[in-house]
């Protein structure tokens, strides 16, 4: 995947993504090579990008529960 598609999906420029990606290299969480990119960091990785894996649940309860409130 280009940095310039990754920006388009992520909504980002391709200089912030690049930026981002360099700053990540320069820290030795990550390493670009070519057209991939090898984490060597993924705790680090998920705190720096405050990941938040809740959503991927596919438990709807929590999504019935959320709606409920609005």
């Amino acid at each position: 995947m280009s940095q310039r598609l990754l920006g388009e999906i992520l909504g980002l420029s391709p200089v912030h993504v690049n930026r981002t990606l360099k700053a990540l290299e320069e820290d030795r969480v990550l390493k670009k090579r070519n057209a991939h990119i090898e984490i060597f960091d993924l705790p680090r990785l998920i705190r720096e990008s405050a990941f938040d894996a809740e959503y991927l649940n596919d438990d709807l309860n929590g999504l019935k529960a959320r709606l409920a409130r609005l």
